[in-house]
């Protein structure tokens, strides 16, 4: 299973997906963007490269812990959050 990570860096959008690999246990990168580019991880400087990798791992954490902020409108699709907010306010009359 591959995850997306998006952040703004140099005013630009960077897009990472990457993988935990099952051999060595650790983060890869797949594919990434910058501002809309093809871009490549050996292409970034040794403390960009470390610093990208910190954010994966603080990232791939949230997802397996849920320790990051979640949003139920950023986390489902508009009609799935609509329908989820009906089905409370009516279990809970509100």
């Amino acid at each position: 299973m591959t995850y997306v990570f998006k952040k703004v860096v140099a005013g630009k959008e960077l897009e990472v997906e990457y993988v935990v690999s099952s051999v060595t246990n650790e983060i890869k990168v797949v594919d990434m963007t910058w501002g809309g580019e093809f871009h490549r991880l050996n292409w970034m400087s040794k403390k960009c490269q470390e610093d990208l990798i910190w954010d994966l791992e603080q990232d791939l954490t949230d997802r397996a812990c849920q320790t990051g902020e979640f949003d139920l409108d950023t986390f489902l699709d508009d009609t799935a959050a609509e329908y989820y907010e009906m089905k409370a306010e009516l279990a809970y009359g509100v």
